[in-house]
């Protein structure tokens, strides 16, 4: 689905008495979020239970499996770019500190 133009957004009347910025479509509104790019594809996000499970499976290698090895063999099982199952193990990781850290307050 296209994102509609400013002005049928303007001329909407529920969407111009919410707010002045109403007016201007965003990716929140939209499917493609670059209406001048219709080749723009993004990738969907990873869901947090993927996450999640992504991370539980990196920490359970033995340690004697290097950290890129790693990354390698889940991007290959889940089929994700290596990018973004570092990005997921990274997130592990913030969430694991944060735990820790109510945990001692």
């Amino acid at each position: 689905m296209l994102c509609p133009s400013p002005g049928a957004l303007a001329s909407s009347p529920s969407l111009s008495a919410r707010s002045p910025r109403s007016a201007y479509p965003t990716s929140l509104w939209c499917s493609q979020p670059y209406t001048s790019n219709p080749y723009f594809n993004p990738t969907p996000p990873l869901s947090a239970d993927l996450q999640d499970e992504m991370y539980a499976v990196y920490t359970s290698f033995p340690a004697a499996v290097g950290a890129i090895e790693r990354v390698a063999l889940i991007s290959e099982r889940y089929n994700i770019s290596k990018d973004r199952v570092t990005a997921a193990v990274k997130t592990g990781q913030v969430a694991e500190t944060w735990k820790e850290a109510v945990r001692l307050f």
